[in-house]
């Protein structure tokens, strides 16, 4: 994301390199940094990474290991608090892969209208040029005479 978001910068903006290393490249970095940092440590601290049944990594999940599965209602109440806050949480990286997700399309969508716009204006100074120079064709008989 950070990345597209560079290049719509450079060349849609046509920002120069040394503005876009003081004031869009520490957002980029943090932006990175906080979430491959910060999500996975809270996910950690919270004991919410576990292996699920039917899939060979772990991932957000509560941990099962421990259930009784009995009908107690205490047991019922606690375990709903429990898929409460992970489903909090996967919320949170699911709503992230899609503003990630939507940033990188818009950002993509920006460089494709920018090249394309830029390619028709070379397309007509081409065109335009052709036709000058067509123009300055002459012939001999075509002057006048210098006598």
């Amino acid at each position: 994301m950070c990345l597209s978001w560079y290049f719509v910068l450079k060349i849609s903006l046509k920002w120069d390199l040394d503005t876009i290393k003081t004031k869009m490249e520490p957002l980029f970095y943090f932006v990175s940094i906080f979430m491959a940092i910060f999500l996975p440590s809270y996910c950690l601290s919270k004991n919410m990474i576990h292996s699920v049944k039917d899939n060979s990594f772990c991932r957000i999940a509560p941990d099962h290991s421990s259930c009784n599965y009995s009908n107690d209602k205490i047991f019922f109440d606690y375990e709903q608090e429990l898929f409460d806050e992970y489903d909090y949480v996967q919320n949170i990286f699911i709503n992230y892969r899609y503003c990630n997700s939507g940033l990188i399309a818009v950002a993509m969508t920006i460089i494709i209208w920018t090249i394309r716009r830029q390619n028709g204006k070379i397309k007509a100074v081409e065109n335009r040029r052709e036709r000058d120079d067509d123009d300055d064709d002459y012939n001999e008989d075509d002057l006048p005479d210098m006598q």
